[in-house]
């Protein structure tokens, strides 16, 4: 893969000081590949560990008093040099004295007394290995933080926005079926991926996000704070618009995407059809139940404009019931604007006899909600 891709531009001092504080700032590891390299995070093979290695940076780094970027200048230098464990361990010592930290740094001395790989591309291992870092470090819970004014939901909406620029950087196509893992995982979402009905659409959207953001696979073209303006003050469309050929695409997905980024800054709650969309994707056994979702009442709503609240059997129909329909259109705000006029059971009515398929489809969707069919 790297092979193919052109070298990023270098990096200077102060960029790599940067750029280790924005995901540092977060708990989350550099979106660089270089500066996620030079602070050894490429050499630590067990992804859950690492919330640990951020933690005894943040030990070292206030242990070290002083300004904090001069500090964190200072670590990446014993990284650079093969000297982290040794002085990190003297900082420890003189200083907290933290028996997980001082476990920590034994137990991977391997690691920290060697110097960074020298990485000057990326490999798919390199790529997993972030997105594994990634996930573990979003979808940590610590229950002793070591700063727990951090702990809030500007901080959470920022760091799951990291996440979301990250995987445009390093360029991964997030999938729909991570949220069942955990609700921050829910990137296909957020970015707009669910307003795409037609695969191409989805593929062009990411393709645009790259354009944008990723100068080649785990190197940026901008700082994730001119990223996560965009993504949460509604001008991400205009932001795609400069490197994406929006006349390739449906003028209704257009602009149903930029009202769905423009909520964002607003707030406002998404019609309940992009979030059907969404569970069209998701395994059966979560279709029935999402819970733990911080917008869980648009996927309440979608369960009942849809007729997916019923737990039986037949939800299942329902939901394949539900992408096919989907797939066929080209707008599917055109089933959220059925839901009042003229109703979606005319609509669906209207829709088997276009598409050959039997009325009775529509009798089986609501024949356990009543309150729908009329």
């Amino acid at each position: 893969m790297a092979s193919t891709q052109p070298s990023p531009t270098n990096l200077i001092p102060r960029d790599y000081i940067r750029i280790f504080k924005e995901g540092y700032d977060l708990s989350m590891p550099p979106h660089d590949f270089r500066v996620w390299d030079r602070y050894l995070f490429s050499k630590l093979p067990d992804a859950k560990e690492t919330p640990r290695l951020l933690k005894l940076f943040t030990m070292v780094i206030k242990g070290l008093r002083g300004v904090p970027e001069q500090n964190i200048r200072t670590v990446g230098q014993w990284c650079e040099q093969g000297t982290f464990f040794e002085e990190a361990m003297n900082v420890i010592d003189s200083t907290t004295r933290d028996i997980v930290c001082q476990d920590f740094l034994e137990a991977n001395k391997a690691i920290f007394k060697a110097k960074p790989l020298g990485l000057s591309e990326v490999q798919t291992i390199h790529q997993t290995r972030w997105f594994e870092q990634a996930k573990a470090c979003i979808t940590f819970i610590d229950p002793f933080p070591t700063n727990p004014e951090t702990v809030n939901t500007l901080v959470q909406e920022r760091k799951e926005a990291y996440f979301a620029f990250g995987m445009v950087v390093w360029r991964i196509m997030p999938e729909p079926d991570w949220v069942e893992e955990d609700a921050c995982l829910d990137v296909w979402y957020n970015l707009g991926f669910a307003i795409a009905p037609q695969p191409e659409q989805r593929t062009m959207l990411f393709e645009g996000y790259q354009k944008q953001y990723s100068e080649t696979c785990g190197a940026s073209k901008t700082t994730f704070e001119s990223f996560f303006r965009c993504f949460s003050n509604g001008s991400m469309f205009d932001q795609l618009g400069t490197g994406w050929d929006t006349t390739a695409m449906s003028r209704s997905f257009c602009g149903n995407l930029e009202i769905f980024l423009l909520n964002k800054k607003y707030h406002q709650q998404d019609a309940s059809v992009w979030r059907l969309h969404h569970w069209t994707y998701i395994s059966d056994k979560e279709v029935i139940s999402m819970k733990g979702r911080k917008d869980w009442g648009v996927f309440e709503k979608a369960r009942v404009d849809y007729a997916l609240k019923q737990h039986d059997a037949e939800i299942m129909f329902r939901k394949d019931f539900w992408a096919e329909v989907l797939k066929s259109l080209e707008d599917p705000l055109d089933l959220h604007h059925a839901i009042k006029n003229p109703g979606l059971h005319e609509y669906l009515k209207k829709w088997c006899a276009e598409h050959n398929k039997p009325e009775s489809i529509v009798d089986r969707i609501y024949c356990k909600n009543p309150i729908l069919s009329h």
